[in-house]
């Protein structure tokens, strides 16, 4: 998620993923402790933090990225063309879904 948007707040994260705020604020608990992962006060709402990859952390997501996107691959292979954009529609949906929802309890 990092790599797409840049430095981020977790709010954005928890709006683009879904995640959980409490498991995703021990995850950056964790990743900052190891050194992985910066949080710095957020400029527009002090409340918050604003967080990126360390240069340790950023070098690790460059080493590991093949491997991710390898294993991507070899998951969807078992699809055809047709059923790939089929499981990329449903999920849409299903995002689009879990965002009216948050909106209607937000």
């Amino acid at each position: 998620m990092l790599d797409a948007l840049g430095k981020t707040t977790p709010a954005e994260i928890v709006r683009e993923t879904g995640l959980d705020k409490g498991q995703l604020s021990r995850t950056i608990r964790d990743m900052t402790e190891r050194g992985l992962l910066e949080a710095v006060p957020n400029t527009d709402d002090m409340r918050g933090q604003v967080i990126d990859f360390s240069e340790r952390g950023r070098a690790l997501f460059q080493k590991v990225r093949p491997l991710i996107y390898d294993r991507q691959d070899r998951l969807l292979s078992v699809m055809s063309e047709e059923e790939r954009k089929t499981f990329i529609r449903v999920l849409d949906l299903l995002e689009d879904e879990m965002n009216r929802i948050d909106a209607e309890e937000n």
